[in-house]
């Protein structure tokens, strides 16, 4: 976690070293209308992932999928702060307004590092007591996947379904 919690930190200060410089010269950014559209998209998946993400969590009574939901959700929040940036700027003129919304992620990226490194990236109960919270993720990610996988070949080849039948039924929902 320790070394997680220095990415964000390092993430922090280099993005805030961007901000204070591209504010105190003055840089103003270009505008892009591709950089808006593709940050809008970004934002609207990751909000669709994360309700999919709680709900599948809630489904299965899952509290590690749950627990990344709420994260896929703050990365829908820090797309908002880039796409609002972006779009003042492109909209109003207002080139400050930029890199003042990166200065959103330094304050996200500053408290989850420290929250890293004092070691609350742990899941305390549950199946997965003990363990380190992205591995759990990934497993439970990885048996989403899976059982997404069994439908869509389902789908495909006109057979059907065959796995846990839990997992089948909650990718039908």
């Amino acid at each position: 976690m320790g070394l997680i919690g220095a990415a964000f930190v390092a993430l922090a200060i280099y993005i805030a070293g961007q901000g204070v410089y591209v504010l105190s010269v003055g840089n103003r950014p270009s505008q892009s209308a591709l950089g808006i559209a593709w940050t809008a998209i970004t934002c609207a998946v990751m909000i669709a992932l994360a309700y999919g993400k709680t709900a599948t969590g809630r489904a299965l009574d899952n509290r590690v999928l749950t627990t990344e939901a709420r994260v896929t959700l703050i990365d829908a929040v820090l797309a908002a702060a880039v796409l609002t940036g972006l779009a003042v700027n492109a909209w109003l003129g207002w080139w400050w307004a930029d890199p003042v919304a990166g200065f959103v992620i330094v304050f996200y990226g500053l408290k989850e590092g420290r929250a890293a490194w004092r070691g609350r990236g742990q899941v305390t109960s549950g199946t997965h007591k003990g363990q380190r919270l992205l591995p759990a993720v990934l497993r439970s990610e990885t048996k989403l996947l899976e059982s997404c996988q069994v439908v869509f070949d389902s789908h495909c080849t006109g057979e059907p379904a065959t796995g846990n039948a839990e997992d089948v039924d909650l990718v039908h929902r």
